[in-house]
């Protein structure tokens, strides 16, 4: 109910005020001032603008999590593919059969995982399954690509000594991966995070989540970052979520919807200057590129 009400508020404040008017208030919310969308000056600010103009179909493919695992596959490899159980069209129809432990998640939204690691968690799980099929991702935030046919896919759970794998998202500028963030015990109060440069340099950025002790260098760190600037040079920008071994996760195109505080705050501008050299080296305008 909740969910249903916060969209039906999206639906008519987009409705009253346009699209943009909406972002820019939900910005001066998270940051205390205006974006300038016509000559964007922070990392947020450009996603803003992405979420607003870009209208690249290669994006469409990417955030659907059952499509993408069929492109990186032919792209890279089925070595990086975390195997698919079953692929449902309907909520009615999924299936909470399969060994434990093992993962649904809707294919059309964020933040959709369902960790079934016991009997007990199959209780509740089809019912937070329909809320999240009805949550419409792309009316909600705004974010173009994700306006796709909702599905579900079931995947066994990666566990490593019992516990959920790291989640390393490589920051990809044209091709180049500029920062890599880690998240640690993701979907728990641990929750932690913490940036290496390609190099495995500690980077004193820190966004939104606390900052988590120091990670070792993955054994797999080359071809993780093959991988990701191997996907991530289609596009301008792209967040290419990956676990070690290396295995995929997925891509984004809207970290933190524009919303999230970079401390220190240069890295807002750090970030959206390597956007910039990503467009000088094309040779070509924002509008021209892929978004921005």
């Amino acid at each position: 109910m909740k969910t249903r009400l916060k969209q039906a508020v999206q639906t008519a404040a987009t409705t009253l005020v346009g699209k943009t008017w909406v972002e820019k208030l939900k910005f001066y919310r998270a940051h205390r001032c205006l974006p300038n969308l016509n000559e964007p000056k922070t990392f947020n600010e450009k996603i803003v603008w992405r979420k607003l103009n870009d209208r690249d179909p290669l994006m469409q493919q990417y955030v659907d999590k059952c499509l993408a695992k069929q492109i990186v596959r032919e792209l890279v490899g089925p070595q990086v593919i975390i195997p698919t159980l079953e692929v449902y069209d309907r909520v009615d129809d999924v299936s909470l059969d399969w060994p434990l432990p093992f993962v649904v998640k809707c294919t059309h939204a964020s933040a959709t995982n369902i960790f079934v690691q016991q009997e007990e968690d199959k209780r509740t799980a089809i019912k937070r399954l329909r809320r999240f099929f009805r949550y419409n991702h792309a009316r909600r935030t705004n974010e173009w690509a994700y306006q796709i046919k909702p599905r579900v896919i079931v995947e066994p759970m990666l566990l490593v000594n019992g516990r959920k794998p790291n989640d390393f998202k490589l920051q990809v500028f044209d091709g180049k991966v500029t920062a890599i963030q880690v998240d640690t015990d993701r979907y728990t109060p641990n929750h932690r995070r913490i940036y290496y440069t390609p190099q495995w340099e500690m980077m004193d950025l820190r966004l939104t989540i606390p900052r988590s002790d120091p990670i070792p260098k993955p054994e797999a760190l080359d071809e993780m970052i093959r991988i990701a600037e191997l996907i991530g040079k289609q596009f301008t920008y792209a967040r290419v979520d990956l676990y070690e071994g290396p295995l995929f996760g997925e891509v984004t195109f809207y970290p933190g919807a524009g919303y999230e505080k970079f401390y220190p705050h240069h890295w807002d501008r750090f970030l959206r200057r390597s956007m910039d050299l990503a467009e000088k080296e094309l040779g070509r305008t924002a509008q021209q590129r892929h978004g921005f």
